[in-house]
């Protein structure tokens, strides 16, 4: 039998070869290529950028604010002709626009604060038992 021996490794060798990706970088590398993914996070960037920014557009662009009735344009159709009523307007004459602006508001409130409650409540729930319940065991 003939002895096999490996080949030599040169340094320029070592050079060229690549580093295993590690899983960060293959999440992340998947998550670019996904165009549906990219796409929705588009549409919930500008939704909470436009709900964030509703008083500054209720001022500026509708002039006009949350709470602004006007009873003569009750029930009015969706229109361009002036922007408060780009999506109509309700039983009070007030812009759906801004109404639905508000409501992301309180969306993201709810949502912000119920995960962070939860998170809050799950990191105290796996932390490790205290020195005082131990104490409690031994009878002291």
């Amino acid at each position: 039998m003939a002895a096999v021996t490996a080949p030599a490794v040169r340094p320029a060798d070592l050079a060229q070869r690549k580093v295993a990706a590690g899983l960060w970088e293959n999440a992340w590398y998947r998550l670019r290529r996904d165009r549906l993914t990219i796409a929705s996070a588009v549409i919930l960037f500008t939704l909470v950028i436009l709900s964030v920014s509703a008083p500054l557009l209720g001022e500026r662009v509708f002039n006009t604010n949350e709470f602004s009735q006007d009873l003569l344009k009750t029930y009015r159709q969706p229109t361009l002709d002036p922007p408060k009523y780009l999506f109509g307007s309700d039983e009070l004459g007030r812009s759906q626009v801004l109404r639905l602006l508000y409501g992301g508001q309180v969306s993201l409130f709810i949502g912000t604060s119920s995960a962070v409650r939860h998170s809050r409540c799950g990191s105290a729930s796996s932390s490790p038992p205290r020195a005082r319940s131990a104490r409690r065991r031994r009878g002291s």
